[in-house]
């Protein structure tokens, strides 16, 4: 969500701004030329070589995409814990997770009017609040 000219919109970031992953084999491809592409600032490296994602965290990532490619990443989320809605008419407010489902619902204790009003709202809805 960005914020701009009292206008709220959704835009698409990348998750890793900068970065590009690539599969390859050091040991039969050339990777050396990949540092002189267009766009390409320098290889991650570890010892003279490319530093490889740690097992299991691309394909990770590949399984939570959505079927436009968009990565739809959730933060873990526990009853009691302090949460902000990030999306929908209730955007902003804060409160306190009080029930979650198996359906993606969540229920929340948001103080709205002076008073705590629980709420049910999707699960991307949510994010935790930062202490």
């Amino acid at each position: 969500m960005r914020r701009h000219a009292r206008k709220i919109e959704k835009i698409r970031q990348p998750f890793f701004p900068g970065y590009l992953f690539i599969k390859l084999d050091i040991a039969r491809e050339r990777w050396r030329c990949v540092n002189s592409t267009f766009g390409v600032i320098r290889i991650v490296m570890q010892n003279e070589h490319p530093t490889p994602a740690p097992p299991g965290v691309i394909e990770t990532m590949m399984t939570a995409c959505d079927s436009e490619g968009i990565l739809r990443w959730r933060a873990e989320l526990s009853l009691g814990q302090k949460v902000r809605v990030i999306d929908g008419p209730l955007m902003e407010l804060v409160g306190e997770l009080d029930q979650m489902t198996d359906t993606d619902r969540v229920r929340v204790l948001l103080d709205i009017m002076g008073g705590k009003t629980r709420v049910v709202l999707p699960r991307d809805y949510l994010a935790p609040v930062e202490s």
